[in-house]
């Protein structure tokens, strides 16, 4: 790939990204106001690990469990 062609698919995928970010937020939003949070937050987990554990191999998802655990006090409450 070209740099040109290389730096618009960045660009593509960060707009996707941003995208799905908003969209999620939305629905988590939504979701919180129809059922209990804790719940809404565990089913998240669940899913986003099961995803994870899908998607990479038994390395690369232990890789990133402990990243995530890393990274738990960087992690901002949502207001």
């Amino acid at each position: 790939m070209q740099p040109e062609s290389l730096m618009k698919k960045e660009k593509q995928d960060e707009k996707l990204a941003r995208e799905a970010m908003d969209d999620t937020y939305e629905f988590i939003q939504k979701m919180s106001y129809q059922y209990d949070p804790m719940l809404i937050a565990a089913y998240m987990v669940i899913q986003g690990l099961g995803l994870y554990k899908t998607m990479l191999s038994p390395e690369d998802y232990e890789v990133m469990c402990e990243k995530i655990y890393e990274g738990r006090n960087r992690i901002k409450e949502i207001s």
